[in-house]
């Protein structure tokens, strides 16, 4: 049975003219050559409001960009005058990345911190970050490689952003898990001057919901690898605060590196 009470107030959550509604109401009253089933009336009112619904509580989303082998990344980055000593904006033409992320971000942002519950090492500077006070950024800070490397990064941070990657990179995964959009990259680094070959591992996690990103990476001369980053983002603990994350003091910069450094 047609309910034209209820069509009406489905209807007028859409904004429906008050004419618009009474020709469909008059239609449906009199009847019509083809029956429209129960369920395929509640189809056509229920996606568009799922469809305004979605826009007004803000898509946030994250997408990844391989770099082909001899392309170069444009941006701005910030630099210091050695003239004036003052930071600028310096427009640069990058030649190393292997792969880069932009990022949708929609409505207010919050501050986001993290707490380990496991490191692939065990010695005080690790067994003081676990489950101690949250942070935005851990890092191993002992030997040539590094272990682990975990960073957030708030939806402010994130927007109008892109952020990349150096070496031969390879993806590796790219799929959902526990509510983040998780990309996993190998990136292979050869014949440095300072150093022998080695290869990073990076772990992403993006949250569509909140906006924000975790990165977590290790260095396979430090004994990391892919799994490592795994159990470490399985035993993670993220803290999301009630207050709206600081805007960025970023100047004109819009690229950044997300290489795995202890600076």
């Amino acid at each position: 049975m047609f309910d034209e009470k209820l069509y009406k107030e489905s209807f007028s959550a859409l904004r429906a003219p008050e004419d618009t509604l009474e020709r469909v109401c008059d239609k449906l009253r009199r009847g019509s050559h083809r029956r429209v089933p129960r369920t395929a009336l509640l189809a056509a009112i229920l996606v568009p409001l799922f469809i305004i619904s979605a826009f007004a509580i803000g898509y946030n989303a994250i997408h990844a960009h391989k770099t082909e082998k001899g392309e170069t990344m444009s941006g701005s980055v910030m630099q210091v005058n050695i003239d004036t000593g003052l930071p600028e904006s310096r427009r640069v033409e990058h030649s190393g990345t292997g792969m880069w992320f932009s990022f949708d971000i929609a409505g207010e942002c919050r501050e986001v911190k993290i707490c380990p519950g496991w490191l692939p090492e065990d010695d005080p500077q690790a067994r003081g970050y676990i489950d101690g006070v949250a942070q935005k950024r851990i890092v191993d800070g002992e030997g040539d490689g590094i272990a682990y490397c975990i960073e957030v990064y708030n939806g402010g941070q994130l927007r109008d952003m892109k952020y990349f990657l150096t070496g031969e990179c390879v993806l590796v995964r790219q799929d959902t898990w526990n509510g983040y959009d998780r990309i996993e990259v190998e990136a292979k680094h050869s014949n440095p001057p300072w150093r022998d070959d080695w290869t990073d591992y990076h772990l992403i996690l993006f949250s569509s919901e909140y906006g924000y990103m975790i990165h977590i990476g290790g260095q396979n001369d430090a004994g990391a690898d892919m799994e490592a980053m795994e159990e470490i983002a399985e035993n993670l603990k993220v803290v999301i605060g009630d207050e709206q994350a600081a805007r960025p003091q970023r100047g004109g910069a819009d690229i950044c590196s997300m290489d795995i450094a202890r600076g």
